[in-house]
């Protein structure tokens, strides 16, 4: 069936395989790096994009901040953080000169929604598509990523990471393998000469 998201970068549509849900892989209109979804992402439409909010109604907009709601923030260039209490986040977005194209998720929403709108004192802008899924507590924290290599994307391009510690053992391999031929032919050499 396969995973459809928008890139991050350029907007252009993908659709990958969905054994690489979850994973990294890089667009092959822009060449930006993307964090594949686990399932298809959607754009929110006009009914389920929340509403704009004015400065009196923040928290009928953001809900209740305080207590145990873990927040997470992804900037336009993929950037992520959480989870975060609210002030964190919103610290951050603040500092951010890219916070505009900013997507703020928390506990308890079932889409993302854009900063601008939850954090009123951020400038607006035009809606761009949000984030491809619910950020993964585990990748976030500890700030590994997966890399999906060699497995063809839109277009038919194919994402490609280079992995030079396989290709120097792949290389001793062969050359180990090489030369055991040599003394085996020569061995060989020696047993047909008596």
């Amino acid at each position: 069936m396969g995973i459809r998201f928008v890139c991050h970068a350029c907007q252009e549509r993908l659709h990958v395989k969905a054994f690489l849900g979850g994973k990294r892989g890089i667009c092959p209109k822009c060449n930006a790096k993307i964090q594949i979804p686990t399932e298809d992402a959607t754009v929110p439409t006009a009914r389920h994009a929340p509403s704009l909010v004015g400065k009196g109604n923040l928290d009928a907009a953001v809900g209740n901040v305080a207590g145990d709601v873990h927040w997470y923030a992804r900037s336009a260039n993929g950037e992520q953080l959480g989870p975060a209490p609210y002030e964190t986040v919103r610290a951050w977005l603040s500092q951010e000169p890219t916070a505009r194209n900013a997507w703020v998720w928390r506990q308890g929403w079932s889409n993302w929604r854009q900063a601008d709108q939850v954090l009123v004192d951020l400038p607006r802008r035009p809606p761009l598509s949000p984030p491809p899924s619910v950020p993964n507590h585990r990748e976030s924290a500890m700030g590994g990523e997966n890399v999906a290599g060699g497995e063809r994307m839109a277009g038919g391009t194919k994402a490609t990471i280079r992995k030079p510690k396989k290709r120097r053992l792949s290389l001793a391999i062969v050359l180990t393998l090489a030369f055991l031929c040599l003394v085996l032919m020569v061995v060989l050499l020696l047993i047909l000469s008596r």
